[in-house]
C-alpha cells in the first residue's frame, strides 16, 4: 500500500505580502507517494508551463489540513445519489 509522504509544487513568481515582504508563489502540482519496497513515486495532477516556472519541484512535508464539514444541503445532495440496491 502507498503511502502519501510528500506535497509537489512548484514556485510560478512572486508577490508582495501587505507587511511588504517578498514572498514566492506557490503552485499545488502532485503528490509523493512510497511504496512498501521504499519506491518513491511522483503523482502529477497538472504540468506547470509558462515563463513564470523554472523547471523545478519542489517537495513539502503535507500539511494535515481538517475535511470541510457539509451543511445540512450538501449532505443531502450528496446521500442522493447513492442507492442501496443495484440494478443488474
Amino acid at each position: 500500500m502507498a503511502t502519501k509522504k510528500f506535497d509537489a509544487a512548484v514556485s510560478t513568481g512572486e508577490y508582495t505580502a501587505a507587511d511588504g515582504t517578498t514572498k514566492k508563489r506557490w503552485m499545488n502540482v502532485g503528490v509523493v507517494f512510497e511504496n512498501d519496497n521504499g519506491q518513491l513515486s511522483l503523482k502529477l495532477e497538472t504540468v506547470p508551463v509558462g515563463p513564470g516556472w523554472s523547471g523545478w519541484i519542489s517537495f513539502f512535508t503535507p500539511k494535515d489540513k481538517p475535511m470541510p464539514e457539509m451543511n445540512k444541503h450538501s449532505e443531502a445532495k450528496a446521500n442522493a445519489y447513492v442507492e442501496d440496491d443495484i440494478p443488474f
